[in-house]
């Protein structure tokens, strides 16, 4: 009985290590499982593979903490990274804010956003619409107006544009910063045409622009804006790359974010261009603009 007790007792300890062996496996298969989600989560949301590795590299799916990790992983790259209107802002003199970016980023309407924002403040603004190649572009620009002054009748809001067919976009934009110093403007917004990176002749067009009104100013422009569609990833790290070419590059403008985009190329963009992020945009409202903040980018990048 002694001996058979022992046998059992002996079987019974190798079947509950054999067991115990069996659950460990399983957990560190639901943790590898887990870890993994995260990684193919980040690449889903355009982060950069050089980001994701150095990420993934530092952090053990056996850290209780790693999500937490990961996320301040992210936080210290756009830490400090957030734009301000106010640091760009000359002592005296309209505010000159050019704006460029690929067709379809929402260039214009981030325009009329921001436009609406500062009226609501109480500054004036007047719109320079130098896009002379878009269809009807200048009458999307007028909209613009015509919505802010229809919400707040107090608004100082104008357009002034093309006057002629075909008129040299750089005249058009000497001849509206002339007119918004001479009226008395807080801001002037330049509106340009939208182009691709890889069209030489309209980034040539671009860099002529800058040239044609720094000779009313060698400041001008005080704050150059790219406006990027937040759902491209890594081509709109590429734009940022080809436009800096043509124009300098003060900071970021990030469209569409009511998509299912997460825009993980802003994150690229700051650590590799050092640029500054100054709004996100998304829908179609007036209000539909926020300050960057790199706190609650991160919370919803990584918790949405």
């Amino acid at each position: 009985m002694a001996i058979f007790a022992t046998k059992l007792s002996a079987k019974l300890s190798t079947k509950a290590n054999r067991n115990t062996s069996q659950m460990a496996s399983v957990s560190n298969k639901i943790k590898v499982s887990a870890f993994e989600q995260v990684e193919n989560a980040l690449i889903n949301a355009d982060v950069e593979w050089e980001i994701v590795e150095k990420i993934l590299s530092s952090i053990s799916p056996s850290d209780s903490q790693y999500k937490t990790k990961i996320k301040q992983y992210l936080l210290n790259i756009v830490e400090g990274q957030a734009g301000n209107l106010s640091n760009y802002k000359p002592s005296s003199g309209p505010f000159v804010l050019l704006f460029f970016g690929v067709n379809g980023s929402g260039k214009t309407t981030t325009i009329g956003k921001l436009s609406w924002l500062l009226t609501q403040g109480g500054e004036s603004v007047l719109l320079a619409g130098c896009d002379t190649f878009r269809t009807a572009a200048t009458e999307q620009l007028q909209g613009w107006v015509d919505k802010i002054s229809a919400s707040n009748p107090l608004a100082k809001i104008k357009m002034d544009g093309m006057r002629k067919p075909a008129e040299d976009p750089a005249a058009v934009c000497y001849r509206a910063i002339k007119k918004g110093i001479d009226e008395g403007f807080d801001n002037i917004f330049i509106d340009t045409s939208g182009r691709l990176h890889t069209n030489q002749n309209l980034m040539e067009e671009l860099a002529k622009i800058t040239r044609v009104i720094k000779k009313l100013d060698p400041t001008l422009p005080h704050l150059s804006l790219i406006v990027i569609d937040g759902s491209n990833g890594t081509s709109a790290v590429r734009q940022v790359e080809d436009f800096s070419k043509f124009a300098h590059i003060d900071g970021i403008i990030a469209t569409k974010l009511d998509s299912s985009s997460k825009a993980g190329a802003i994150f690229t963009i700051v650590k590799k261009y050092h640029k500054k992020i100054f709004f996100l945009g998304n829908g179609e409202s007036l209000s539909g603009l926020t300050p960057f903040s790199p706190q609650s980018f991160v919370d919803n990048f990584f918790e949405g």
